[in-house]
């Protein structure tokens, strides 16, 4: 559905994106992630036919964007970060006047469709210049979906939204996954990780991992923690027990006060540490207070890895 090839961008002499090859199947939901100045917005310019690269190939169902750049218009719907809203329009009015620059044939029931599909009946008489910020991005996405368009990219869907607002716009992504290939950028990794199913993360302009779902979360596993909480005499005491448990467990302090240390434990098989642990508690000078996993966030996996 989109293919990218041997993508690089420059700004005069800065280097925006290098070398970027990715592919994107249909009805995948695609985040494409990354720390602020990595390279996202660049990169879903050049997909939307906003921007050419300076290097590179992108391919979007078999036609090459570059030959072909007003059919690739046509089958994909683009979400900038800040949506190109005219704020003396309604939404009505907006959404008909973007139906008829997408040739749409049954605009009256195209805009009913895309104002169900993103909640905005109740405000589709309104005044754009009246809306918050989370109804005039639902409108952003309104015309992105107009003329039901293969893929859909938006760029930071979510930045600048309240908690509830978020959560909305969040349902309002997995429910065009039913119906569209999605790619999206952000760098509020928390919430993407919610919606997609594949991360794209980039850093400084280049890719540096290609997860599926499943793979992520096997990645994450590997450096997920269990907290150790113990109250003895000694910290030495309580650490050279934790050792003992295992050959090579990655034992760190987290926290002492008061008899209290906590500890932070990466063994290589969790569950098995953590029975030997209960185990061998008996007869020891100190006593057990905490156990639990900690399984890190997405920043902290991506922070940990670049």
């Amino acid at each position: 559905m989109i293919k990218v090839q041997n993508l690089t961008k420059y700004y005069s002499d800065k280097l925006a994106i290098s070398d970027l090859n990715f592919q994107i199947n249909k009805g995948e939901v695609v985040g494409l992630l990354g720390l602020n100045g990595s390279g996202k917005t660049t990169t879903i310019r050049i997909l939307s036919g906003f921007l050419i690269p300076n290097e590179g190939e992108v391919w979007i169902d078999e036609l090459n964007s570059f030959s072909d750049p007003i059919e690739i218009k046509r089958k994909v719907g683009y979400l900038p970060e800040t949506p190109p809203l005219y704020e003396d329009f309604t939404v009505s009015d907006y959404l008909e006047f973007v139906a008829h620059l997408k040739s749409v044939s049954d605009v009256e029931s195209e805009i009913k469709r895309v104002c169900e599909k993103t909640n905005l009946l109740e405000v589709k008489e309104r005044y754009i210049s009246q809306l918050s910020l989370g109804f005039r991005k639902r409108v952003g996405i309104a015309q992105a979906i107009l003329g039901s368009p293969k893929i859909v990219i938006m760029d930071e869907p979510i930045s600048g939204l309240d908690p509830r607002q978020i959560v909305e716009i969040r349902h309002l992504i997995k429910g065009l996954a039913m119906e569209h290939t999605v790619l999206l950028s952000s760098h509020i990794l928390s919430e993407v990780h919610l919606v997609c199913d594949r991360f794209l993360f980039l850093h400084e302009g280049k890719l540096v991992y290609d997860f599926s779902r499943i793979q992520l979360e096997q990645e994450m596993q590997k450096i997920s923690e269990l907290q150790i909480g113990l109250r003895g005499n000694s910290k030495q005491d309580c650490k050279s027990f934790l050792e003992e448990l295992s050959d090579d467990v990655g034992i760190k302090i987290l926290e002492e006060s008061n008899n209290y240390y906590l500890f932070s434990v990466r063994p290589e098989d969790m569950d098995s540490y953590r029975d030997k642990l209960l185990l061998n508690l008996t007869g020891k000078s100190f006593k057990l207070e905490l156990l639990k996993k900690e399984d890190l966030t997405l920043e902290q996996f991506f922070i940990n890895r670049i």
